[in-house]
């Protein structure tokens, strides 16, 4: 495939009796590069889109019982992701029982290679229908690849009854659908290590149902740490800004020594932040933006900061502007 995003594809198969062909859409997710994320990175799930585009869903039986977007329960806001895990599902043609049903939740990719002391924290809600705790056999593990989800390391696991670090079922026995109060909620903390400070890094939710289980909700995935600048990569930036002082326009030139993700900001003495001048992925190489006068009659003469923020560097530069 030439581009990222979600592909579809065709399979033909023939032999001397005759020709057959099927079609999935949306099957396959070419990654993006660079990675959808840098650094420290929140989703509470308010942004249905951000859903659709950047997580994957992986129904391994194509049936209902599945991680969905849900506006009906949250942690925080109005939205939180959903397994139907609920054992009396009957109204799917294709559900027959949830023993052994594996579903997951693919995160967007993440570059984490600048950030230490890092941890992935979420929410979770999880009832049962089983009547004592040798019924609880649902499971859910984490785990992160770091070549595309080509193949896939598990981090952690979760399961059996209780509120604890690794227990899954916080919320005890619940013999009808289950949709969580906002105090049925728990957080887990899982503690990124080291060996993935890398450039392109995903997380997997996979659930194996046990049969007997009911209704699981995520809300509020959070990757947390201490971002770190590479300043031998902020000095090859060379950022220029002329002319400067200037009242009418002026010109950002830049240098990057490798292609990513590049914001250019404009924050005053105090540092509010006052506008977005560029959020985009450039190539390796020279660089200039125009700051045009509409851009700069939006403010008032004086003193204000020009930064550029890239994967592994951000520079500041002075720009004075004049009456």
């Amino acid at each position: 495939f030439n581009s990222p995003g979600l592909q579809t594809i065709t399979l033909t198969a023939s032999n001397a009796t005759g020709m057959d062909t099927k079609t999935k859409t949306s099957y396959i997710n070419v990654s993006s590069s660079p990675s959808d994320f840098s650094g420290v990175f929140s989703d509470s799930f308010e942004d249905q889109f951000q859903f659709n585009n950047k997580w994957i869903v992986m129904n391994q039986f194509d049936n209902s019982s599945t991680w969905s977007y849900n506006t009906v329960a949250a942690y925080t806001g109005s939205a939180s992701v959903m397994i139907n895990n609920f054992q009396s599902n009957t109204n799917d043609p294709n559900f027959k029982s949830n023993n052994g049903d594996i579903d997951a939740l693919v995160s967007p990719s993440f570059d984490l290679s600048n950030l230490t002391a890092a941890t992935l924290t979420f929410k979770l809600s999880c009832a049962t229908t089983a009547l004592n705790s040798t019924g609880i056999n649902d499971v859910l593990k984490l785990y992160s690849s770091t070549d595309c989800g080509k193949n896939w390391v598990a981090r952690a696991t979760y399961s059996g009854g209780g509120s604890g670090a690794t227990d899954l079922v916080n919320v005890g026995y619940v013999p009808g659908y289950f949709t969580p109060s906002s105090s049925q909620w728990i957080q887990k903390i899982y503690s990124i290590p080291s060996l993935l400070k890398n450039p392109n890094v995903r997380f997997k939710f996979e659930l194996t149902s046990g049969g007997g289980g009911n209704n699981l909700y995520v809300d509020d995935i959070n990757i947390a740490g201490t971002v770190g600048i590479d300043d031998n990569a902020a000095e090859k930036i060379h950022l220029a800004l002329f002319p400067n002082p200037t009242n009418n326009e002026t010109t950002l030139s830049y240098y990057l020594n490798s292609p990513g993700l590049v914001e250019v900001d404009i924050y005053d003495v105090i540092g509010n932040h006052v506008a977005q001048l560029l959020n985009d992925l450039q190539t390796e190489g020279e660089h200039s933006i125009s700051i045009k006068k509409a851009e700069l009659n939006n403010l008032n003469s004086g003193l204000y900061f020009i930064k550029l923020s890239t994967r592994n560097a951000s520079v500041t530069s002075k720009l004075m502007i004049t009456e």
